[in-house]
């Protein structure tokens, strides 16, 4: 898959996610269902909620490494402590740019999760 179409993919989803209520997108690596990036929306006015897979809860999937955090951390991503079972989540506003989100997006998966260049991946599309 090029860049271009994930762009476009992650770009067409964040924007169909933005009208809805109490809904969720969840784009993974195909065939990793362990390195996510999730975008919930709670409703009108409300910012979009990112989290991104701490993998500790796949099967054999080892936690984000220091190099890991340390990305997330400088794009602005709170990181719970290591005993906590929740993700690394940052908070988008209501109206932001979604094609930087889009990018910030390929970033996830292109620097914190290494992926090659011509990776492939998957959206849930939007879930209620």
């Amino acid at each position: 898959m090029t860049r271009d179409k994930r762009l476009a993919l992650f770009k067409r989803d964040l924007q169909a996610l933005m009208p809805e209520e109490d809904a969720i997108v969840i784009f993974n690596l195909a065939h990793d269902e362990d390195a996510f990036a999730q975008f919930s929306h709670l409703g009108p006015g409300e910012p979009l909620l990112c989290e991104v897979s701490n993998r500790s809860e796949g099967l054999n999937a080892p936690r984000l490494n220091v190099q890991q955090v340390a990305q997330l951390r400088a794009l602005g991503y709170a990181i719970p402590s290591p005993h906590h079972q929740a993700n690394p989540h940052k908070e988008y506003p209501q109206g932001g740019d979604l094609g930087a989100l889009a990018e910030e997006t390929e970033q996830i998966f292109r620097s914190v999760f290494g992926a090659p260049e011509d990776y492939e991946v998957e959206s849930s599309g939007v879930m209620w």
